[in-house]
């Protein structure tokens, strides 16, 4: 690492099976304040066909126009047009929001009005006009990184470097390990999170 850079935290993340056959595996990751994201390692065992391992970071972000209650499965943006690569958002999208209690909120889009977005997981506590949400996309979308998984096979990698870097401070970031067919059940054995002050 180069000169004043440093852990401010590590987090591991333990053994995580699909719900069901054809199931997916998504590991959110919350962002730490004044910190990057960095993936050092991981490990899956990826079923019985070819499967694909998505490192998800954020693709945009926007803030909240007016305040949101607890409970609610609807939010008003100041823009919706931050993903990249795919422009404005849509359904099955993956977002996450700041909750006023510090709580980040992951969820997916059911659909977007002229400025609002609806989205699958209600609220888990209120949101202050101008709170973060930050924007994922799809997997399939730009700056994502896909690694292939191997049938049968437990795959894992470490590297000094890390996989890869989250490009803002404070931003979260999310694992998404597919399951094709309906005789693929992977788990996701070990992810390894650096959290850098640089």
């Amino acid at each position: 690492m180069g000169a004043n850079v440093y852990l401010e935290n590590v987090a591991s993340y333990g053994y995580k099976a699909a719900a069901s056959a054809a199931a997916t595996i998504l590991q959110t990751i919350d962002g730490s304040s004044g910190n990057r994201i960095a993936i050092r390692a991981f490990g899956m065992t990826c079923g019985s066909v070819a499967t694909s391992l998505y490192f998800m970071k954020v693709a945009g972000k926007t803030t909240n126009d007016g305040a949101a209650a607890s409970g609610g499965t609807t939010v008003k943006l100041t823009s919706k047009t931050i993903t990249a690569g795919a422009g404005a958002l849509a359904a099955l999208d993956h977002m996450c929001f700041e909750m006023d209690n510090g709580v980040y909120h992951f969820t997916t889009v059911v659909s977007m009005g002229v400025s609002t977005v609806e989205i699958t997981d209600a609220l888990v506590d209120d949101m202050t006009d101008g709170n973060t949400i930050w924007a994922f996309g799809v997997e399939s979308d730009n700056g994502h990184i896909a690694i292939g998984l191997t049938a049968n096979t437990q795959l894992t990698k470490e590297l000094d470097g890390g996989i890869w870097y989250g490009e803002n401070k404070g931003d979260p970031g999310i694992l998404k390990h597919l399951s094709l067919t309906s005789s693929t059940v992977g788990t996701l054995d070990y992810a390894t999170i650096d959290f850098l002050n640089k």
